[in-house]
């Protein structure tokens, strides 16, 4: 596969309990782009992101992300890979910090204390010490995006990450994904916020019906 591409998606599909969701998706990222990929809600875009992450397999097809397979190779893809649900999945009892902290330790960061700081100002999260469960729903975003990026992935899929968040917050992810384009790694993120495209998409999909129906520069085109 090209050298070029650091996500990449062919012929993929994927049913559950006989209900296909995704029919032959075809769909590459480039190193260094961010893709917008916008569907209605149940049109399979946090299907297509799973399989990306290697968190779930295709039915059928071959997806690749940052150089490995994600379904024969799904350690060295999640090693490589950031994800961030659109659920902020943390532990709610531990604090943002100590969340971020061990997710870099569970990636073998450099320094995960350090790094963790780094991120906790980067993402301007308050009351970093505190449980998460006491934290608002934003604040909690922001440090789930901020533990996905944590040891610097090659390829970065987020789901809806600028849902629940403040201007303030979604100025900070719109300067994180500048920044990651910057550094070389590929974005495909699913979002409901075409306004956030602007400046920000390489490239535009949309995901109807189970396959990609349109890519390309995003227009309103793309808003299902």
């Amino acid at each position: 596969m090209s050298n070029r591409h650091s996500i990449i998606m062919e012929n993929v599909s994927k049913s559950y309990a006989g209900r296909r969701v995704l029919d032959g998706v075809d769909l590459k990222v480039e190193k260094g782009q961010t893709v917008f990929l916008f569907g209605d809600n149940g049109s399979g875009k946090t299907s297509l992101l799973k399989i990306a992450a290697a968190l779930t397999k295709p039915t059928g097809g071959r997806a690749e992300t940052a150089g490995a397979d994600t379904a024969k190779s799904a350690g060295d893809v999640r090693r490589k890979t950031g994800f961030a649900s659109h659920e902020d999945c943390l532990y709610e009892d531990l604090s943002a910090r100590a969340n971020i902290r061990f997710f870099c330790a569970l990636q073998k960061v450099a320094d995960p204390a350090r790094r963790a700081g780094e991120l906790i100002d980067m993402f301007e999260i308050a009351r970093p010490d505190v449980p998460c469960r006491e934290l608002s729903a934003g604040m909690k975003k922001r440090a789930s995006i901020a533990r996905a990026v944590a040891h610097s992935p090659e390829a970065v899929l987020l789901d809806e990450p600028f849902s629940g968040l403040d201007r303030a917050g979604g100025a900070i992810v719109s300067g994180l994904l500048r920044r990651l384009n910057a550094g070389g790694a590929a974005v495909l993120l699913s979002t409901h916020r075409a306004d956030r495209a602007p400046g920000l998409a390489d490239a535009a999909a949309l995901l109807e019906g189970g396959v990609i129906a349109r890519y390309g520069a995003f227009s309103e085109e793309f808003l299902p």
